[in-house]
């Protein structure tokens, strides 16, 4: 009786370790395959494309930006210098 208790046991442990096992590799294999090639510019050799050829539409592009240069963050930029401003009064 012991040795059947003992033997599932073993099966067990086995199956858990072949799914773990089986689990890293597709994860492995997954980004492998689907993953991107890794893309280094040489130095002083940037591309540079305009926003059509990136995909991307003119208007839209600059009206993102103007929004992101109109609601910039007007606090220090020392985030450090930040927390201290505006938690200062706090009563803790």
């Amino acid at each position: 009786m012991n040795h059947i208790l003992t033997y599932k046991l073993n099966m067990k442990s086995f199956y858990r370790k072949k799914f773990y096992f089986i689990s890293i590799v597709f994860f492995l294999l997954g980004n492998i395959i689907y993953g991107q090639s890794v893309y280094y510019p040489d130095r002083d050799r940037w591309e540079h494309n305009s926003p059509a050829e990136a995909g991307f539409d003119k208007v839209k592009l600059q009206e993102a930006v103007d929004f992101a240069l109109d609601n910039e963050y007007s606090g220090d930029r020392d985030l450090r210098v930040a927390i201290l401003e505006s938690f200062g009064y706090e009563p803790y």
